[in-house]
């Protein structure tokens, strides 16, 4: 088993479809809903994690894209600047895995293990000190 984390782009004619639940029930997938925001009559997005086989993963993958679904696959990682950040906490506030965190000596930690790639904190730190790596 491998997972495999994606952004998908849904365009509107998309946005009722169960295609969350074809990627479980067809393609044997686990899937994991990181973030998303899917409305009717309106493109929506959503972070996913796949877990399953490399070939059921591909599989989902082909589906996806004949329903004209972008797919955009993360292979970066987050990671922080420790010589910009200045431990004002604005990263841990925004952050829906608890990747941050604040220590009991006030300094933000980071947990790589925990991150899902959200890039929320990469918008909300000011000082640039959240990045992302290629």
């Amino acid at each position: 088993m491998i997972k495999k984390t994606v952004h998908l782009h849904f365009p509107p004619e998309q946005a009722r479809d169960a295609i969350i639940y074809r990627l479980v029930k067809e393609f044997d997938l686990v899937v994991n809903i990181l973030q998303a925001r899917i409305e009717p009559n309106e493109h929506g997005r959503a972070l996913i994690e796949l877990t399953g086989t490399r070939n059921d993963i591909q599989k989902g993958l082909q589906y996806l894209k004949g329903q004209h679904i972008e797919i955009d696959a993360l292979s970066h990682e987050i990671r922080k600047n420790e010589d910009r950040c200045v431990h004002c906490g604005a990263c841990v506030g925004v952050c829906p895995s608890g990747a941050l965190a604040v220590d009991q000596d006030f300094q933000i930690v980071f947990n790589r293990e925990q991150c899902v790639l959200c890039q929320a904190c990469i918008l909300a730190c000011s000082f640039d000190a959240m990045e992302h790596s290629a």
